[in-house]
């Protein structure tokens, strides 16, 4: 296995060649109070990943996308940096400005 794990280091899709991904020197910790917030928002992302088995099984649909709205300057921006760090390049980030 140590082998098929060395050849897929540094592996990128075709389809995903001229993509750059998002990177954050941000974590959670940094970000002081939105707590719930910031619980929400890891749960909403990290949960369908982990327990992808379970949710393929309910009958539930899960979120596609998520679009945060406020204020200039109440941490929308931070929050998605942070959450960028934490899951470690397993989900993509679209950032739209205007």
């Amino acid at each position: 296995m140590d082998h098929l794990e060395k050849a897929c280091e540094g592996f990128v899709p075709a389809t995903m060649a001229d993509q750059t991904f998002f990177t954050s020197e941000v974590n959670l910790t940094d970000i002081g109070g939105l707590n719930s917030a910031k619980e929400e928002l890891m749960d909403m992302l990290t949960m369908p990943t982990k327990y992808a088995v379970l949710l393929d099984r309910a009958p539930v649909r899960t979120r596609k996308g998520l679009m945060l709205v406020g204020p200039p300057g109440c941490g929308k921006t931070m929050l998605v940096q942070a959450a960028a760090r934490e899951t470690k390049g397993l989900l993509r980030f679209l950032s739209v400005k205007g």
